[in-house]
């Protein structure tokens, strides 16, 4: 996927609880962006493919996965939108999934552990639905949770 195909506000989140997705749908939705859901690491590949995201919000550790390989398709997809990765897990792991992220050439908005992440998530959706196209012109600094 390049940059010309990403399509403004549209927002994909890969977590396995169900609740989770939901909650993250009543945070994005009046802001504006289309969203689907996805549990596994497989349904949000081929959803990916259809939606064509601006945003992507990964949950680190799934029941039966783990996200790494959501990192590498988008990496391979060559996805130019933002990704905000989830976790239960402290700041200092979720940095260092960040960094694979980069690695990958993926542009990682922020990182949020679970304990805070519904406002957290919140200001991180604002801040990408604000600069839809801005942050993917210019680098941004990382928002880290903390």
């Amino acid at each position: 996927m390049t940059t010309d195909s990403v399509n403004p506000n549209r927002l994909l989140i890969l977590d396995d609880d169900e609740k989770i997705n939901a909650l993250m749908g009543k945070i994005a939705r009046p802001m504006g962006f289309e969203i689907d859901c996805a549990t596994t690491v497989s349904a949000f590949m081929a959803r990916f493919k259809t939606l064509g995201p601006s945003v992507v919000i990964l949950d680190i550790f799934l029941q039966y996965e783990d996200s790494l390989r959501a990192i590498d398709f988008l990496g391979r997809s060559q996805f130019k939108g933002a990704v905000i990765l989830v976790s239960g897990f402290d700041y200092r792991f979720l940095r260092s999934v960040a960094d694979v992220a980069r690695d990958h050439g993926l542009h990682v908005l922020g990182t949020v552990e679970k304990a805070n992440h519904l406002e957290k998530v919140g200001a991180l959706l604002r801040s990408a639905y604000i600069g839809a196209l801005g942050w993917m012109l210019s680098e941004r600094p990382v928002a880290e949770s903390r």
